[in-house]
């Protein structure tokens, strides 16, 4: 039986919006570290109602509170949007085009989401190292781009490289990619 993931109770007071980057110990005292695949943080610019916003994630269970409009919905849309979740999908839209926030000086909206890329399931950590990012520009015409991040920035690949992190079959060039 797998044993349950928990801060230790000494630990609860200092818990912190970066404790996704630590070590955290399980009910036997085991060290564990972060899974790969995890959501690390998501960030917005110019997304529904929010000129920008962003989140990190804790390493266990996170809460996310706040009064109405305060951007609850608008996280998970983002979360779902940048994966590849159709407008419709979301709840939130008909298109795409009605992510980009009213009154957006550059005529787009761009969601990133950070995933953890740590431990024996980490998938190619020599080009991406410890986190994989994934970005999605939309614009108000409701074209949109993919973008693929190393932890350093760089740009690792569009669509096909999204899909093949996803272990889905590429609409692009057929093939199925398999993580």
């Amino acid at each position: 039986m797998a044993s349950l993931k928990r801060k230790r109770a000494a630990d609860i007071d200092d818990v912190t919006s970066s404790e996704s980057d630590s070590e955290v110990e399980d009910l036997d005292g085991a060290r564990l570290t972060p899974e790969s695949g995890q959501i690390a943080s998501v960030e917005a610019e110019d997304f529904m109602n929010h000129k920008k916003f962003s989140i990190v994630f804790g390493r266990n269970v996170n809460f996310v509170t706040g009064a109405n409009g305060s951007g609850k919905s608008a996280i998970v849309a983002a979360i779902q949007v940048c994966l590849g979740a159709s407008a419709k999908t979301t709840g939130r839209g008909d298109s795409t085009r009605s992510f980009v926030r009213d009154g957006s000086k550059n005529g787009y909206a761009v969601v990133r989401v950070t995933l953890m890329n740590d431990g024996q399931d980490a998938y190619r950590p020599d080009i991406y190292g410890n986190r994989i990012v994934i970005e999605r520009k939309i614009t108000i015409k409701g074209v949109s781009s993919y973008k693929i991040l190393s932890a350093a920035s760089k740009v690792c690949g569009g669509i096909c490289a999204l899909l093949c992190v996803c272990g889905l079959v590429c609409v692009v060039c057929g093939v199925w990619c398999v993580v």
